[in-house]
C-alpha cells in the first residue's frame, strides 16, 4: 500500500469525473458535480491517491453502467461535520432491491440481470476494502428496482491546522 499523504479530495473527485465524461463520451449534464462550500482549508483526506481514485472511479463507473440508455449521475461532496467528508454518487438507474443491498459489496458479486455491464464484480469490493482501511464507511440507499440508487462514502478529513 502506498504512502498516505494529505490529498485534495475535491480536486481528485473532479479529475475522476472529467475522465469518466471522456471515457464514456458523456455530455456535461449527464454527469454533474456540486460541493457544499468548504470550511477551512479545503477537503483533504489522508491517503494514497491511487487508492482514493479507485474508490471514486469505481462508484462513478458503476453509476454510469447501471444507468440504462439515459445517463444521469449526480456527484456531491459534502462535509457532514468537522471531521468527516461525504461523497455521494446518485444515479437514476436500475436501483437495487433490499435483498441485494447487503450483498453488493461482497467479492465478485454481480447484480443479476444487470444490462450491458462488463466487469469483474470487484469494483464495490475494492471500494469497501479501501474505505475500511481508511476508517471510513460506505453504504447504499435505493428506493427499489427502477428507482436509482445513492452510494455514499464517508471518510475522515485531515484536521485543519
Amino acid at each position: 500500500h502506498g504512502h498516505r499523504l494529505p490529498v485534495d479530495f475535491s480536486a481528485l473527485v473532479q479529475e475522476c469525473l472529467a475522465l469518466a465524461r471522456t471515457r464514456y463520451r458523456l455530455p456535461a449534464e449527464a454527469l454533474t458535480y456540486r460541493e457544499s462550500p468548504a470550511q477551512g482549508e479545503g477537503r483533504r483526506v489522508l491517503g494514497d491517491e491511487d487508492e482514493l481514485r479507485a474508490v471514486v472511479s469505481n462508484l462513478v463507473d458503476n453509476a454510469i453502467k447501471y444507468s440504462g440508455p439515459e445517463v444521469q449521475v449526480a456527484v456531491e461532496l459534502d462535509q457532514t461535520d468537522q471531521t468527516t467528508i461525504a461523497l455521494r454518487v446518485r444515479d437514476k438507474g436500475t436501483g437495487i432491491s433490499p435483498g441485494e443491498r447487503k450483498r453488493i459489496f461482497k467479492r465478485f458479486y454481480r447484480i443479476p440481470g444487470a444490462t450491458r455491464v462488463k466487469g469483474t464484480g470487484l469494483g464495490l469490493f475494492i471500494v469497501r476494502s479501501v474505505v475500511a482501511r481508511y476508517n471510513g464507511r460506505v453504504f447504499v440507499e435505493s428506493e427499489g428496482l427502477g428507482r436509482g440508487s445513492v452510494f455514499t462514502v464517508e471518510l475522515p478529513m485531515v484536521a485543519p491546522r
